[in-house]
């Protein structure tokens, strides 16, 4: 796993060296502010939630790198960092930065890429959770109102305190996208595959994840709108038994998202976002009821 990693981590930092062949760069900065309110405080990945409500400060900034090479062939770099202060619970501000490579090569119509993705997430100001992923992808668009895209993944997963909970995580999903007028206005449709595999063998799962998004940008004479809705119904079948319910676990997952944004120019954007949590479970503490509702004012160059 890791040699396959790094294999690939040193394939896109080698394909810089192509820069001379490729156009100018297109350089992209982001940043963001906003204001979130929560339920429910957690950390759904470890099974942590304190069953009471908290406002938070989300900061985020960005910057990527874009190169053609040719008109068949590109190249993206990117790194964003992002951050959530709680005014209470100042034991669950999360800081998380994304470093990302992606090789997008177009043959026969088929649109293939390879990213790869590191994660390091600080939990309070302390180290908490490395992640490396790696993902092959293929797209193809049938006609103008039909695209289907899959991809596999491959991800480790180190946490600082929770060693138990080190994994390595295989993955496969497939789309469908029906574009109505392009990406204006489309539905898709989404499953994925999770297999993990932890060192302690209490959380090893397997998984399946069901999804469904329409989008629609809508045009008023003053006022522009992003729309986009999402379902997701996930649900965990683990492999082993859980000492501390002495049975083995399952979890089900049901999640809907609502977000809309408002570009005020092509630099501006105010966008706001309600989520709802709803996860089942025969452990006592992965049981959660949580409601998200956010605020942030985006700027793009």
């Amino acid at each position: 796993m890791s040699n396959l990693l790094k294999s690939c981590s040193a394939i896109a930092i080698a394909s810089l060296s192509l820069g001379g062949m490729a156009s100018a760069a297109e350089m992209h900065l982001t940043a963001g502010a906003g204001y979130q309110y929560d339920s429910n405080v957690g950390l759904a990945g470890i099974d942590d939630n304190t069953g009471d409500a908290d406002s938070a400060l989300l900061l985020s900034a960005g910057i990527g790198m874009n190169w053609r090479f040719a008109s068949t062939a590109s190249l993206r770099l990117k790194y964003d960092f992002t951050d959530t202060r709680h005014e209470q619970f100042t034991e669950f501000d999360l800081a998380m930065h994304h470093l990302g490579a992606e090789l997008g090569y177009r043959i026969m119509g088929v649109d293939t890429s390879l990213s790869v993705d590191t994660y390091r997430a600080g939990l309070d100001g302390e180290s908490y959770l490395a992640m490396t992923r790696i993902s092959p992808a293929a797209g193809y668009l049938f006609g103008t109102h039909l695209y289907v895209r899959g991809a596999w993944s491959q991800a480790s997963k180190q946490y600082s305190l929770l060693t138990s909970r080190d994994a390595d995580v295989e993955g496969v999903r497939g789309d469908v996208y029906w574009l109505f007028d392009g990406m204006r206005r489309y539905l898709a449709l989404g499953i994925a595959t999770t297999s993990e595999d932890a060192a302690d063998p209490e959380f090893d799962f397997d998984g399946t994840a069901l999804s469904l998004t329409y989008g629609q940008q809508i045009d008023y004479a003053l006022l522009d709108l992003d729309l986009r809705l999402q379902l997701q119904s996930e649900q965990r079948d683990y492999l082993n038994v859980t000492s501390s319910i002495d049975a083995v676990r399952y979890d089900e997952r049901l999640r809907a998202s609502f977000i809309a944004g408002i570009p005020f120019s092509e630099h501006f954007e105010l966008q706001g976002q309600v989520d709802r949590v709803d996860n089942r479970s025969n452990l006592e503490s992965a049981e959660l009821d949580e409601v998200t509702y956010s605020m942030r004012f985006l700027v793009s160059f």
